[in-house]
């Protein structure tokens, strides 16, 4: 009652009061500069469905400054705030199986999705030795098999022209039978090998080998701060103008009657 009674002469231009401050607070302030963010998942190439590096030692490179500044320079950020933002937003962990959880700030969007397009390429090229020995031992597998193949072609076309040569013959020598057994060995051996041939094929298909990519195609990035007035302050100030207001109202009404 002692508020009420103090306040009640002045309540109209103390409102109006506090709304004008709460206004000049969210007209002056600046706009708080935009910020964008996003996190996703980058999944670890593999080759023969073995990953090349550890889930834990990918975070580790994401994390490292040195990282850091790769993919600074490749989304050609030049303002420090940029820089700043992308490099100190910029982490990893490791989440489980071949995959790697990556979160990445930047002031557009634009930035955000060329950094996140950047993090599997820097590592693609930091595998790109152990990738290039993994595929060399099943490309050289390959290469014995198609020799192989060559040479029991070669063979089986030979022993063929004399199995029909021994056919032809008008009185057919005894050693026509183990042609055809040999040639028939031939011709198993030609299906084992391109079996084989077919299985690593296989183990160099899309679901076994794959390089460092990220695990979802649209990327989701959305506004973490800014832009916008500062409604929170002006609501603030507004307040803090009224509370100043109402204790200048009661100081007065105590000291009127004396």
């Amino acid at each position: 009652m002692l508020i009420y009674q103090a306040c009640r002469p002045y309540l109209t231009w103390m409102l109006l009061s506090a709304f004008v401050v709460g206004v000049l607070v969210y007209l002056l302030v600046p706009r708080a500069a935009p910020i964008y963010g996003t996190e996703t998942r980058v999944q670890l190439g593999v080759v023969d469905g073995g990953a090349l590096i550890s889930v834990d030692a990918g975070a580790d490179k994401i994390n490292s400054p040195e990282f850091q500044r790769l993919v600074v320079d490749a989304v050609e950020a030049k303002d420090a705030r940029s820089i700043q933002l992308i490099t100190d937003s910029l982490y990893a962990r490791p989440v489980g199986g071949n995959m790697i959880e990556v979160r990445v700030r930047a002031p557009t969007e634009q930035m955000v999705r060329q950094a996140l397009q950047t993090v599997p390429r820097l590592l693609e090229e930091r595998q790109k030795n152990l990738r290039e020995q993994a595929l060399a031992g099943v490309n050289g597998q390959l290469a014995a098999i198609d020799i192989l193949l060559a040479g029991l072609s070669n063979i089986e076309g030979q022993l063929s022209d004399l199995a029909k040569a021994s056919a032809a013959d008008a009185s057919p020598s005894l050693g026509a039978a183990p042609l055809l057994d040999l040639l028939l060995k031939i011709q198993q051996e030609q299906s084992t090998a391109r079996l084989k041939k077919i299985d690593l094929g296989t183990r160099l298909g899309l679901q076994k080998t794959y390089p460092t990519r990220l695990s979802e195609e649209n990327i989701k990035v959305s506004l973490v701060a800014g832009p916008g007035r500062p409604l929170r302050s002006a609501v603030l100030a507004a307040g803090v103008a009224l509370l100043a207001f109402m204790l200048f109202a009661v100081i007065l009404g105590q000291r009127t009657p004396g």
